[in-house]
């Protein structure tokens, strides 16, 4: 073989190495659209990404990474040969799902003059105060998923920052427009349903001071947008609510968003909330309990919780399995993350001993946990709604177990049977009575 073919093999077979593979979570590529006149579209594909802003924030975290390892022109492979930088593909799918029919913004006018084909223009530039908000709507017309909003945004403002950093044409109007989608759909999350948003406020207690939030979320398109009271998702809108304060703060970026309130009325919904009072009103932690369950009387998580049932059996599980255990250790898991950051940022004051009391709601969740860990203690799940299925034993994956073992050194003493408050939180305030069965 001649030197001359050596060389391309040698170096197609390079570039083809040099692509990074496309995350999984984005799908399949698809070519885009036909646009109107008024609209940039680029020629090329998107990823036709499935499971809704769920999939979305998979894929662009995935992007994202890939951008953080090799900057904006990395290639990022699309299939048949073909690929792309990943800073253009990260601009062509946001502006894709922008003009997604279920995707409302507001004002719409802002949207279409984010996306006129002008180059470095003051309208792209200028988009913080023009984009208010974002919202992704089910069957019904209204937002109906907080954790895929709050997820959304806080990945958009990492390649916000990503785009901030970079040197390419249109580096500075990407992470205009990134930051200013990500505030849109963060305010629909803290909006009140009342308001077309996603949070369910009210005093604590009856004219208290304190206030008490739930953010709304299910899977279903099909339901109300107040139906929506699924335990992990709330808790995700809570950490991903801090993790972009966290993140804003860093980079010396003002919102205008309370992100402690929003995070600090999320936490007090579940510890000091009034719960299910009647139909239509959000739960608290105490509501996710299920009866005790098993020889030893453990209580797992429930999955979900329909707020507007009329039955007083709210509370549901998924029946599917397996995956009832898993949400309940992913439930942990977030709590971790969570109580982690509130402690290291002195906010725990006042919460303390109702967080973290033996016969506390989360106290029980975590000794259900303690048992599935012990091959020893693995019962089966008392029939509810479908077959028995055991809780095997397992441990969460390696970069969680941190948040695990937070939760095991917090909750020591009740398993040597000392029902006292960990130390230095004595003067909090008296320890909670065991939690009220659902």
């Amino acid at each position: 073989m001649k030197l001359a073919a050596v060389l391309v093999i040698f170096l197609v077979s390079a570039e083809a190495a040099a692509q990074a593979t496309a995350p999984g979570a984005c799908g399949k590529p698809v070519e885009v659209p036909a646009c109107g006149e008024s609209q940039r579209c680029e020629p090329g594909p998107v990823f036709a990404v499935p499971d809704a802003w769920h999939g979305l924030v998979g894929c662009l975290r995935g992007l994202r990474d890939i951008w953080a390892r090799g900057g904006p022109d990395a290639a990022v492979a699309l299939g048949q040969g073909s690929s792309m930088p990943v800073a253009t593909l990260v601009r062509r799918q946001v502006e894709a799902e922008l003009g997604n029919p279920r995707v409302r913004v507001d004002p719409a006018e802002a949207l279409k003059s984010a996306l006129a084909d002008e180059r470095r223009n003051t309208e792209r530039l200028d988009l913080k105060g023009r984009i208010e908000r974002v919202a992704l709507l089910n069957d019904r017309g209204r937002p109906y998923n907080a954790m895929g909003q709050a997820g959304l945004s806080y990945i958009l403002y990492n390649l916000s920052g990503l785009a901030a950093q970079s040197r390419y044409p249109l580096a500075a109007e990407d992470s205009a427009l990134f930051r200013a989608v990500a505030r849109g759909a963060l305010q629909v999350v803290v909006a009140d349903v009342s308001q077309g948003g996603l949070a369910s406020r009210r005093a604590c207690e009856p004219n208290s001071a304190q206030r008490c939030a739930w953010y709304h979320s299910i899977t279903r398109r099909d339901q109300p947008t107040q139906a929506g009271a699924t335990l992990n998702q709330h808790l995700h809108v809570v950490r991903d609510l801090g993790l972009s304060a966290d993140y804003l703060a860093a980079r010396g970026w003002d919102e205008g968003i309370d992100f402690d309130r929003a995070v600090a009325e999320g936490l007090n919904q579940l510890f000091i909330g009034r719960g299910d009072e009647a139909p239509g009103s959000p739960p608290d932690l105490a509501d996710f309990l299920s009866p005790p369950l098993g020889k030893a009387g453990a209580r797992r998580a429930y999955y979900g919780f329909n707020t507007l049932a009329q039955n007083k059996q709210r509370g549901y599980f998924l029946d599917k399995g397996s995956k009832d255990c898993g949400y309940h250790f992913h439930v942990l898991v977030l709590f971790g993350q969570i109580l982690k950051r509130a402690e290291q940022r002195g906010e725990m004051a006042g919460l303390q001993n109702k967080v973290f009391a033996c016969g506390s709601p989360l106290a029980e969740l975590h000794r259900a946990a303690v048992l599935c860990r012990d091959d020893a203690h693995v019962e089966p799940r008392p029939n509810i709604g479908g077959g028995d299925f055991p809780c095997p034993a397992q441990e969460p994956p390696p970069a969680d177990r941190q948040y695990m073992k937070y939760l095991d050194d917090r909750f020591s003493r009740c398993a040597r049977g000392e029902d006292a408050a960990p130390a230095g939180m004595n003067e909090l305030g008296p320890v909670q009575s065991p939690p009220k069965a659902p």
